[in-house]
């Protein structure tokens, strides 16, 4: 529980600077833990047995939750970036003309980005 909770943790922090790099490194290391966590057979925080362990799952709950919140709000904001991204792409499209219609067309951008 722990560890997964230190990797959300820099996640979390990794998400309030929107450094997209570390988030992306931390996937592996929380996929890891979440792994490592169901092999165990978690426990509840009803069931915990130790303070310690109430403690740790509560911080962990709280750790999700506000991943989760990070998580929506950095999404939304590359959604918005990418539709940003698209309107200067069709705003900056040359004009094609086939036949006798000769509308504006779009022409072909790829976009390269690294999270």
């Amino acid at each position: 529980m722990e560890e997964l909770l230190a990797v959300l943790a820099r996640e979390n922090q990794a998400l309030l600077r929107n450094d997209l790099r570390e988030v992306s490194r931390c996937l592996e290391a929380k996929r890891g833990a979440c792994d490592a966590l169901a092999a165990q057979g978690g426990e509840t925080a009803d069931d915990a047995t130790t303070p310690r362990d109430r403690e740790v799952i509560r911080a962990l709950r709280d750790a999700m939750e506000e991943n989760r919140r990070l998580l929506d709000r950095a999404m939304a904001t590359q959604k918005r970036v990418m539709e940003i991204l698209a309107e200067a792409a069709r705003q900056n499209a040359p004009r094609i003309g086939y036949g006798s219609f000769g509308g504006r067309g779009i022409a072909a951008y790829a976009i390269n980005s690294r999270a």
